[in-house]
């Protein structure tokens, strides 16, 4: 089933062209009802269906991820809703869903945020989660870090992180940006960040300067780094 995606950009364009993002949209729904119906929990059917999720991940990834025009068609076809309800604890199907909307969130032109409205809530969720599980401190950590990949993604995640605060304060959930306060009180934060802001690469500079504003030049924390 991945073979037509999985070599060149021709072969994605015949994927695509032959009106197979909804049968692999459809695919992905039939696998998702006969884990639900539970007609059979023997390991080796749950494999199976694993590998049927994963499989299919994985072609919907590579198509998504070959193109804007292509990405646009997988959603048009209705492949978000699938893949939210994909977000659960089994690892290899975890990592799957989450490589695989990347895929629908990448490229420029960006996707049009209606086609993407959907997976809003979930995406901050899953970020909420992850933030109050600890990997606030890891990330500011490998700010230190010399790879440049690595320091675009860690600034990335926690400017994210620090936009799920900044939409949780602003329904009244807490007072203060609360992850705001925890990426402050990583050691060394402050300098870490701009060090960054001197940094040769353009982007990173661009992203720690944002990521500087977001945490300390809000007025409603004054404080922050005291």
């Amino acid at each position: 089933m991945s073979f037509p995606s999985g070599s060149d950009s021709d072969g994605s364009d015949s994927a695509v062209s032959s009106r197979s993002p909804p049968r692999y949209k459809n695919l992905l729904d039939t696998v998702k009802s006969l884990r639900r119906m539970g007609e059979d929990t023997r390991p080796k059917k749950k494999r199976k269906e694993t590998e049927s999720y994963t499989t299919t991940l994985k072609t919907l990834g590579i198509l998504a991820g070959d193109s804007p025009r292509h990405r646009d068609i997988m959603l048009n076809h209705g492949a978000l809703s699938p893949l939210l309800s994909l977000l659960q604890p089994e690892f290899s199907v975890f990592k799957g869903a989450t490589w695989c909307l990347s895929k629908f969130f990448s490229g420029k032109p960006f996707v049009n945020l209606d086609q993407v409205r959907l997976a809003l809530p979930v995406l901050q969720q899953q970020i909420r989660f992850l933030a109050n599980q600890g990997c606030i401190k890891p990330f500011c950590e490998l700010l230190a870090k010399p790879n440049p990949t690595l320091l675009i993604l860690c600034l990335e995640g926690l400017e994210n992180i620090l936009k799920v605060g900044r939409a949780d304060q602003e329904k009244g959930r807490s007072e203060v940006n609360n992850f705001a306060k925890s990426v402050n009180k990583c050691g060394g934060i402050y300098d870490k960040i701009h060090n960054l802001m001197l940094y040769e690469n353009e982007d990173i500079r661009d992203r720690a300067s944002k990521l500087f504003k977001r945490i300390w030049a809000e007025k409603e924390f004054p404080d922050l780094d005291s």
